[in-house]
């Protein structure tokens, strides 16, 4: 197959398309000889070499920076230096977007133009930022505002570009008076206008963080005050449960006192009526006393300073049950402790705790013929033990869970199982000092659960023992014998 010859006409186009490379070509290489034989040519390319370095470094540099002050006196000197301005200001919007001031200022007037404030509307700047774009103001313009500020008046030229925020314009960068006389031009407009998109939003950052470490640190002050408040109110209130126990202790033994003197020396003076008040009085009376003794617990739960230590959480729940059990031995309880339970804390105030969840499980199991309570630590938390209490006995509503842990809160009647309505909140309060949290789960007549932590106790606990819980089994005497 032949390649077919190419026309007359085919030729002639591609010789002229050649023709049209070469001189391309030789007026590229003419203007490359031209620049490198022109020494101002090569002045002003160096010179836009410099600039474009000392905008990327001083850029950087004002990116990172987060103090607002700083960022603006790094805007402005750089600004100053690159359109070599006699003045440079940075004008800033106020919240209300009102008015603005001026929150940098280098040059000539700096330290009297620094903090001026003007209406949105008045001189160049309040023009630029109403307006939204930039101004260049020179020598052959006339200025059409009626108004100037002080430090515009009579300024040959100026040079004024907006900076905007992630939404909104937020301020703007503006140079007043050409350094040794003349105008701005347009590169010089360039020039800013590129400064100022680089910088805008770094002026913006350091805007919202210091706004941002000023409320953070009027909620600082908040929180001490109200820290300092509470404290003191704790320390009243403590002071007053204290004093108020101790001060109602006293006419209450003298009361009892002497209701008993009734009952043993008078009773052949009284009829039924009578004796039935005696009785209802000494009632009344101790009840009011385990009332006065579960204040004084609370309080105690609340003062003095904690000694933390490891404690064998295990052995202090082993000395519980022998306490509980000896009231009363007829019971038939099952007791689960897990063995080997370590923690850190306050052994004073854990024993506390714990005869409280454990005398709170062995009283609402009391109505049952036999009962099953378990202290342990649940597996698979993390590093953080949680442990808990349960039980099998009367269990409670969920729908009332928010005021098992209130004082004087009670969620079965006091004739069905007595008690002072203290120990639950004494329980959450040491739990809350030692900066653990503590919560329960229950339903009618199947039992409740409660959980605690102890803050520290995910560094000391101990894995349990490789024989598993340590579970002892207590009947009623006669079924030992």
């Amino acid at each position: 197959m032949t390649t077919p010859t190419p026309s007359v006409v085919e030729l002639e186009a591609e010789v002229h398309d050649l023709r049209g490379r070469v001189r391309t070509l030789e007026e590229a290489n003419a203007t490359y000889r031209r620049i490198c034989e022109d020494d101002e040519l090569g002045e002003i390319l160096l010179a836009r070499e410099h600039e474009i370095a000392v905008l990327r470094s001083v850029g950087e540099a004002i990116v990172s920076e987060l103090d607002l002050d700083r960022v603006m006196t790094l805007v402005a000197e750089t600004a100053r230096g690159l359109i070599e301005a006699d003045t440079v200001v940075v004008p800033m919007i106020e919240p209300d977007r009102s008015a603005y001031v001026y929150r940098a200022a280098v040059g000539e007037n700096a330290d009297e133009i620094l903090g001026a404030r003007y209406k949105i509307h008045v001189g160049m700047c309040g023009w630029v930022l109403s307006h939204e774009c930039p101004l260049l103001f020179g020598q052959s313009q006339d200025w059409w505002m009626p108004d100037k500020t002080p430090w515009e008046r009579g300024m040959p030229s100026a040079l004024l570009v907006p900076l905007f925020g992630k939404r909104q314009i937020i301020g703007g960068l503006a140079g007043l008076g050409k350094q040794g006389g003349g105008s701005f031009r347009e590169r010089d407009l360039n020039l800013l206008t590129l400064f100022a998109n680089q910088v805008s939003i770094a002026i913006e950052n350091a805007r919202l963080f210091g706004e941002l470490q000023r409320l953070i640190g009027e909620l600082e002050d908040r929180v001490e005050l109200r820290t300092r408040e509470l404290r003191e109110t704790n320390r009243d209130m403590e002071a007053f449960s204290y004093s108020v126990s101790h001060d109602l202790r006293a006419p209450l033994i003298s009361m009892l006192g002497f209701a008993e003197i009734l009952r043993e020396d008078y009773s052949g003076g009284l009829d039924a009526d009578g004796l039935d008040c005696v009785e209802r009085i000494l009632g009344a009376g101790h009840r009011m006393s385990a009332l006065i003794d579960g204040l004084l617990q609370l309080s105690r739960s609340s003062r003095g300073e904690l000694d933390i230590r490891e404690v064998d959480l295990t052995a202090l729940a082993h000395g519980v049950v022998e306490q509980l059990q000896a009231q009363n031995p007829g019971r038939a309880v099952t007791w689960d402790i897990q063995a080997g339970l370590r923690v850190h804390a306050d052994e004073r105030l854990l024993e506390n705790l714990v005869q409280n969840l454990l005398g709170n499980a062995w009283k609402y199991t009391g109505a049952h013929d036999s009962a099953r309570i378990e202290l342990g630590r649940l597996a698979g938390e993390g590093a953080q033990q949680v442990f808990f209490v349960r039980d099998d006995g009367a269990g409670f509503d969920m729908d009332e869970v928010g005021r098992i842990f209130g004082a004087f809160q009670r969620l079965h009647p006091a004739g069905q199982f007595p008690g002072s309505g203290i120990g639950l909140a004494t329980v959450q309060r040491i739990v809350h000092r030692h900066g653990g949290r503590i919560w329960a789960e229950g339903a009618v007549e199947q039992g409740a659960t409660f959980y605690f932590t102890l803050s520290g106790d995910d560094e000391t606990g101990d894995e349990p023992a490789a024989d598993g819980p340590a579970v002892c089994e207590i009947r009623p005497m006669e079924d030992r014998r």
